[in-house]
């Protein structure tokens, strides 16, 4: 089992195992609140941003902060300040 995979299953987050596998998305400069549900249900791997997901360097860092706060395995990937409660600096 991954390391991920074990971190979730320690965190008690029932995800798939096969969500790791997936590069997310997303369509726009800011998430919704279905979007971030989808991203908490599904644990990605990864995210892949393209301009419109970029109005300013502000916005953007938000943004990637968002993502990742929904997603607990890049938690500790992160090289950004902590964006949620759950995700810790390592």
């Amino acid at each position: 089992m991954r390391w991920a995979a074990l971190f979730l299953k320690a965190k008690g987050v029932k995800a798939h195992p096969a969500g790791q596998l997936i590069v997310m998305g997303v369509p726009g400069p800011e998430l919704t609140d279905g979007l971030r549900d989808l991203i908490r249900r599904v644990q990605p791997g990864g995210f892949i941003f393209f301009t419109r997901n970029m109005a300013e360097a502000g916005q953007f860092q938000r943004l990637v902060r968002d993502c990742e706060g929904q997603c607990l395995a890049l938690c500790l990937r992160s090289s950004l300040p902590a964006p949620s409660p759950h995700c810790q600096p390592v």
